[in-house]
């Protein structure tokens, strides 16, 4: 039966229905869509990414941890200019992050809000509040805090 389908296959399933090396068999079989040869690379790819992954979650859990308890209520004090350029570079990297962490594993939410409150922006409340009035995300940063021996934030 197998010669009968490859008779009336075309040449190109003829071809891959050929011999050829393990490595070659292997990737036909499990049509996995990665090169066998290049395991190595996916491997390295995948430590970076949970070595991310570990490393976004304790900057989250620290920065959470050390923001004034009325950090969310209070407006925002008035900063020199290199403070203000720094916190805008750091807040939009914190966004895309959090933006990249709602596909991959990570705390997306927390660290889209946590890029937004860097921001010096006048739409910040508002952006902020939409964040935070989620049960889940409220949820979240309290528990973070409580668990560190923290009081919950107050959120205004």
């Amino acid at each position: 039966m197998g010669d009968a389908r490859l008779a009336r296959a075309s040449p190109i399933d003829a071809r891959e229905h050929a011999g050829g090396s393990l490595e070659e068999r292997f990737s036909r079989v499990w049509r996995i869509g990665v090169d066998v040869r290049h395991w190595k690379e996916l491997g390295v790819v995948a430590l970076v990414s949970f070595i991310v992954f570990v490393a976004g979650l304790v900057a989250v859990r620290q920065i959470v941890i050390r923001l004034p308890i009325d950090h969310f209520a209070k407006p925002d004090p008035e900063r020199p200019r290199i403070v203000r350029v720094a916190r805008q570079v750091g807040g939009g990297v914190l966004v895309m992050l959090g933006l990249a962490m709602l596909v991959l594993p990570g705390p997306g939410f927390l660290t889209i809000a946590l890029g937004v409150a860097l921001f010096d922006s006048p739409k910040k409340k508002e952006i902020l509040r939409k964040i935070l009035t989620r049960k889940g995300v409220q949820t979240a940063l309290n528990d973070l805090r409580t668990a560190a021996g923290k009081e919950p934030f107050v959120f205004g």
